[in-house]
């Protein structure tokens, strides 16, 4: 979870979707942003889809959430595991 400059709380997790395994598995990374310093939240947001095929595909998982406060950007870094 972050907070940018202009106060916008931005939470991020996996979402798994068929099962609770870890990869491989059908996961999508997805976020809520707050407006108000977490008192209220926007719906969920998919930012990365599953990127595979079935239950074997390629899979993104386990990301961290960065911001850069002089260029006030969000970067988010994940692993991506091939299929299989």
């Amino acid at each position: 979870m972050i907070t940018t400059s202009n106060g916008v709380v931005i939470a991020g997790s996996d979402q798994r979707v068929v099962v609770s395994n870890d990869s491989p598995n059908e996961i999508h990374f997805i976020i809520r942003r707050s407006l108000d310093s977490g008192k209220t939240w926007l719906p969920l947001q998919t930012v990365i889809a599953f990127p595979g095929e079935g239950i074997n595909g390629p899979s993104v998982i386990d990301s961290c959430i960065v911001y850069d406060r002089i260029k006030k950007r969000v970067i988010v870094l994940i692993d991506q595991f091939p299929g299989g």
